[in-house]
């Protein structure tokens, strides 16, 4: 039998544009080493453009944000992940409170479902807000680094 390659009723490999839902299409990644001093309003950490392959696909967002400290006890901050003209995902809610001059990164996962993408480029971008008291914050402090990883995921067609 040897070159014969046999036929199954349950093979899709043979179909041009289907990909299998939970398909890695791509992944981009980027970093970041610029401190970010968090006050009141949210400020970007990191951000990136991913262009869909396919108008119907989840993003997977992976992240870390870089040593974080707090210089007050009662202050925290609020970490979220979004993609451009969708939702905001709180990822952290006063983080760094009730540890003053605490030094610790974070990280998180979300998956951004197919409804919210936008077929063509969508920008992805964690962003940082002090959430309470008004102590000095800081992201990726000293020679820290914010990193950032978005797969395209084929969802079930």
């Amino acid at each position: 039998m040897s070159g014969i390659i046999g036929l199954s009723p349950n093979m899709k490999s043979g179909l041009l544009g289907k990909f299998p839902s939970g398909h890695v299409l791509q992944t981009v990644q980027d970093t970041s080493e610029t401190q970010i001093d968090v006050n009141n309003s949210q400020q970007q950490v990191i951000a990136l453009d991913i262009t869909n392959c396919l108008a119907t696909s989840r993003l997977w967002v992976n992240f870390t944000v870089g040593k974080y400290i707090v210089e007050n006890a009662a202050t925290g901050m609020g970490i979220f992940v979004e993609i451009t003209g969708g939702t905001q995902y709180k990822m952290a809610d006063h983080i760094g409170y009730g540890g003053a001059d605490t030094v610790r990164s974070f990280s998180g996962t979300v998956v951004i479902p197919a409804s919210e993408v936008s077929a063509g480029t969508n920008n992805v971008k964690v962003t940082a807000q002090r959430a309470t008291g008004a102590g000095a914050s800081y992201i990726n402090k000293d020679t820290s680094i914010a990193y950032l990883t978005v797969m395209e995921i084929a969802d079930a067609e």
